[in-house]
């Protein structure tokens, strides 16, 4: 069961009343226009955030510290939300953008480009559970906790527009992420981590307007029809070959959009 914060197991398992977490960041950047139809910047951040919430790891009646609590209340599993972890994000975030003239039309391309890394820098728990940090926050969780996005991505994208007609090719690059298993990656018949390697897809679309207040789009999503690595089914949260973390599982898609402005 997952008890509420405010229950009797709650207090008897010494856990405190859930708090608002709190954070401090910086940021340093720079900007630079050699021209006017160039430009650039380059932001570092840190963020640092103290007692984030997080839905702890199962404990059952064979537990240590609290089995006996459990065995009391005639409670077979227990799960607790508390204020448990610290964490600190650093990272980089780069933006071009480039403006030219193409073959009577308008060529503007934008690059993106993010690298960050999450860790949990501490596990707090209560007097009763002290030293059972791997427990209340197991490697499964962790792992989502710091690769729940991958560590880096970059979005390199062209927009072309001449008379009635634009278009637009997005190409995305998506990093890897390692993430765990339920029967965890150690100790005998454990299943090892998920690893998801990186994988690049593209976007297209075409639009005519028809006037400024009407306009027809046709385009495809994921147009080399990637998808995230394989993994075992019995291990994923959706009982799917992977997980929808990097991006979605659908492959490709194409579509029609007709915009009219009343």
């Amino acid at each position: 069961m997952i008890a509420p914060n405010d229950s009797e197991l709650v207090r008897l398992a010494g856990i405190p009343n859930l708090r608002e977490e709190t954070s401090t960041s910086g940021t340093l950047g720079v900007t630079w226009a050699p021209n006017e139809n160039l430009s650039m910047t380059l932001d570092a951040y840190r963020i640092d955030i103290e007692d984030r919430i997080i839905l702890g790891g199962e404990f059952d009646e064979t537990d240590p510290n609290i089995g006996p609590i459990l065995t009391s209340m005639q409670v077979g599993v227990a799960r607790f939300f508390m204020n448990a972890v610290d964490t600190k994000t650093q990272g980089l975030d780069f933006t071009l953008t480039h403006d030219t003239d193409l073959w009577d039309g308008k060529l503007a391309t934008n690059l993106g480009l993010n690298i960050s890394k999450t860790e949990v820098t501490r596990v707090n728990t209560p007097p009763l559970l002290a030293g059972r940090e791997d427990a209340f926050l197991p490697e499964r969780d962790r792992l989502f906790i710091e690769y729940g996005a991958p560590r880096r991505k970059g979005v390199l994208s062209f927009d072309y527009g001449r008379g009635a007609w634009s278009t637009n090719l997005k190409v995305i690059h998506f990093g890897p992420q390692t993430l765990g298993t339920f029967t965890g990656s150690a100790g005998p018949g454990g299943i090892a981590n998920h690893r998801y390697e990186a994988k690049t897809s593209a976007d297209l679309s075409l639009t005519y307007s028809f006037t400024d207040d009407a306009k027809l789009t046709v385009g495809g999503t994921n147009l080399f029809d990637v998808f995230p690595t394989r993994q075992d089914p019995n291990e994923t949260d959706n009982g799917h070959v992977s997980e929808s973390i990097q991006f979605g599982l659908n492959g490709t898609a194409y579509f029609a959009r007709f915009w009219y402005r009343f």
